[in-house]
């Protein structure tokens, strides 16, 4: 297969002049029409309409014409992170996530990666999920592990991780601890330990109760979710957390409730739509695809 020609196919489907694509290619026209016809050979199908006065795309054409741009761009990244492997000796890439990242084993996937390729550096740093996407956008890291709510993720790519969603967390002895299903309303006179506003659940916290029908009463809002599990253990007051990352240490002082607003997450790999990302960025990216994406499609 013949790179060089899908390269003189989108850019004839771009300006559907042969004059003008040999001149971009510095070559001529009689060179671009024999590229065309031989991936048209090659492909057992016509790609352009000739036979009038201006040409236009076949429907072949317009079916091949993403498949070619992918095709490309494709075989671009992969020159690059060859070149860029070849030429370094050491890789960097910054990642910052959640404080909870370590509850969807993102920790032991970088781990996973530096076995197969040492010579790339991670640096992880967590951050709260209200500024992830902004320092991704200031690029002051390469990839972020977010947790999103209805977001617009149309100018980045991302790879989901996990699905989550609110649980009531009580103390082990509290009279709802052994419900199947807890009624947000029966919550509404406790005093409730939360996340703060800076991680995105608590306005989302507060949403709920208020369709509810209760204003919750705030005992605590802070960053520290082992200090809210102990406090909970303790008696201090219950919560509304995502369920994986309550912390099973406490099983025996804590009950785990489902609730009957169902309200869900999901937590990503994120990283911004760009032509060109670095060598390490690129060999990470496709090894998240490897360990998360079979794993997504069989459940």
């Amino acid at each position: 297969m013949d790179i060089q020609k899908f390269v003189f196919f989108i850019s004839l489907a771009e300006t559907l002049n042969y004059t003008e694509t040999a001149e971009q290619a510095y070559t001529t026209q009689g060179n671009v029409s024999k590229q065309i016809i031989a991936l048209e050979k090659e492909l057992g199908t016509e790609l352009f309409d000739r036979s009038r006065r201006n040409i236009k795309l076949t429907n072949s054409g317009r079916t091949a014409l993403p498949y070619a741009v992918n095709l490309v761009n494709t075989y671009e990244e992969l020159k690059q992170t060859l070149a860029y492997l070849e030429d370094f000796h050491k890789l960097q890439l910054t990642l910052h996530g959640i404080p909870t990242m370590s509850s969807y084993q993102v920790l032991s996937l970088i781990g996973e990666f530096h076995k197969q390729h040492p010579q790339i550096f991670i640096m992880v740093e967590e951050e709260e999920s209200d500024s992830l996407l902004k320092t991704l956008d200031q690029e002051i890291c390469d990839i972020s592990f977010a947790r999103t709510f209805a977001v617009d993720l149309k100018n980045y790519e991302r790879i989901v991780v996990s699905q989550d969603h609110f649980v009531a967390v009580l103390p082990a002895n509290h009279r709802l601890a052994d419900h199947s299903v807890i009624r947000l309303e029966e919550l509404k006179n406790e005093t409730f330990l939360q996340l703060g506003k800076s991680t995105q659940l608590y306005d989302v916290v507060i949403g709920m109760c208020l369709s509810a029908g209760f204003t919750p009463h705030i005992g605590y809002h802070g960053q520290r979710i082992d200090l809210i599990q102990n406090s909970i253990a303790d008696g201090m007051g219950v919560s509304l957390m995502m369920e994986k990352t309550v912390d099973k240490f406490h099983d025996y002082k804590i009950a785990t409730v489902p609730i009957d607003v169902k309200k869900y997450s999901e937590v990503s790999f994120i990283r911004k739509k760009k032509k060109q990302h670095s060598a390490a960025m690129n060999l990470f990216w496709a090894f998240l695809r490897s360990k998360i994406e079979p794993l997504s499609n069989a459940t």
